[in-house]
């Protein structure tokens, strides 16, 4: 996350803000309080999604919520009263998060092979 947050250049389509609501409603779902298909962006197919959360994420794992539908329903609820955001926001900001947090590991894996291979050299 440090890399996400150090690194991130504020933007109109990811403020600091929305980068800090989609990593709390994404650090929910790693929690197994909100299951990750009710965050699903509109214009991504389920596989898609799942895709880009497991890139997202250092060991590749996918969770699993721990939480019945109506106890992970009132946790939504209470997220979105909580930080003002409608169900539309808090899942446009945990998809850009996702993407974020991707283009992050990414790098960091890029430079770690750059590294290794100047290594064997």
């Amino acid at each position: 996350l440090r890399v996400v947050i150090t690194c991130k250049q504020t933007s109109s389509t990811l403020t600091h803000g929305m980068l800090a609501l989609g990593l709390l409603c994404l650090c929910m779902v790693e929690a197994g309080l909100l299951p990750l298909e009710e965050l699903q962006p509109e214009d991504l197919s389920a596989e898609q999604w799942w895709d880009m959360y497991l890139e997202s994420q250092p060991r590749g794992v996918a969770p699993t919520c721990r939480l019945n539908a109506l106890q992970w329903s009132q946790i939504f609820d209470m997220l979105t009263m909580s930080t003002g955001a409608k169900r539309s926001v808090l899942r446009a900001s945990a998809h850009r998060a996702s993407c974020a947090l991707g283009r992050a590991f990414r790098s960091i894996r890029q430079r770690q092979q750059e590294a290794r291979a100047g290594n064997a050299s």
